[in-house]
């Protein structure tokens, strides 16, 4: 049983129905691959997230923070734990205009 680290994002403002809608996808996604959900190194294996920052940040700083946050099991996001999640702030506006989600997960 090993782990894989995830860096998806979703478009939306809502944090929750960006999560789920990431997450169908990620099932979605597996489901066709053949790969059980539960085991895809994906966001398909978590059902909930943590908000890391309440501050916005461009799509590119946000991934680049989600990486650096993915040390590993003493991170807070191994395979176990929620996703984070980072709002992204849409390139038009200085809005929320999206999620950065990540972590770990099994494999």
């Amino acid at each position: 049983m090993g782990a894989q680290g995830f860096n998806d994002y979703e478009s939306g403002t809502d944090v929750d129905q960006a999560f789920r809608a990431a997450r169908t996808r990620a099932t979605e996604e597996a489901e066709d691959d053949g790969v059980a959900a539960d085991r895809s190194g994906t966001l398909a294996t978590k059902d909930s997230y943590k908000i890391v920052t309440p501050t916005g940040m461009p799509l590119k700083k946000a991934e680049a923070l989600a990486d650096k946050m993915l040390g590993g099991p003493g991170d807070g996001f191994w395979k176990w734990d929620p996703a984070g999640a980072i709002p992204v702030l849409a390139e038009s506006t200085a809005e929320i205009g999206g999620w950065v989600f990540f972590g770990w997960a099994a494999v």
